[in-house]
C-alpha cells in the first residue's frame, strides 16, 4: 500500500537574510569592541555601547589629546582666513597675518 504525503514549507528569505546580517553585525561589533578594549586598556564588559564609546573616547583623548588639539588648531589656522565671514569679523590685515603664519611686521 502506498501513501502520498504532501508537505508545505514556507521560507521567508528576507527574514533569514535580516537574521544573518544582524548576527554578523553583532559579531563584527563585538570583535571591534574586544580589540579596542585590548589596545586601549579599557576595562568593563557589562557596558552599553554608549558607555563603551564614552570610555574609548576618553582613553583616546587621554592618549592623543595634545596631538588632536594641535592638528585641529593647525587646520583652523589654515582654513579660517579663507572664510569671508572670518575676514569681515577680524579684518583683512589680521586675516592675512594669520594666513602667513605671523604678523605683518607691526
Amino acid at each position: 500500500m502506498e501513501h502520498v504525503v504532501q508537505l508545505g514549507i514556507n521560507i521567508d528569505d528576507e527574514a533569514i537574510r535580516r537574521a544573518i546580517v544582524a548576527d554578523a553585525k553583532s559579531q563584527v561589533i563585538g570583535r571591534i569592541e574586544k580589540d579596542v578594549r585590548a589596545e586601549l586598556g579599557v576595562k568593563g564588559s557589562s557596558w552599553t555601547r554608549s558607555q563603551f564609546a564614552d570610555e574609548v573616547a576618553d582613553a583616546i583623548i587621554e592618549r592623543a589629546g595634545g596631538d588632536i588639539v594641535e592638528q585641529t588648531v593647525a587646520a583652523l589656522v589654515d582654513r579660517l582666513p579663507r572664510r569671508k565671514w572670518f575676514r569681515e569679523a577680524v579684518g583683512e590685515d589680521a586675516s592675512r597675518a594669520m594666513a602667513s603664519g605671523g604678523s605683518d611686521g607691526d
